[in-house]
């Protein structure tokens, strides 16, 4: 699960940089292949993860690409740093 967490960071990473054609960027596609391998391992491995409830508590499990964090849970907005 962790390293789809990672995987997903890296492909929103990658199109933040990169915005514009991301099909045609083979490091999109790359990074793209490497979040679908992650994702099914983790889905295979547990089968709570195939809905968006899995799918973002992978990717809110996955360490920050920043030194800084705001999350939002339940109206409540905390920022770490």
């Amino acid at each position: 699960m962790h390293s789809a967490g990672q995987a997903l960071q890296d492909v929103l990473q990658c199109l933040a940089s990169n915005p514009g054609n991301a099909l045609g960027n083979p490091e999109f596609q790359r990074r793209r292949k490497t979040f679908a391998g992650q994702l099914l391992a983790a889905i295979q491995k547990t089968p709570l993860f195939n809905d968006a409830l899995g799918l973002m508590s992978i990717f809110e499990a996955a360490p920050p690409l920043s030194k800084t964090v705001t999350i939002t849970y339940g109206g409540a907005t905390k920022n770490y740093s």
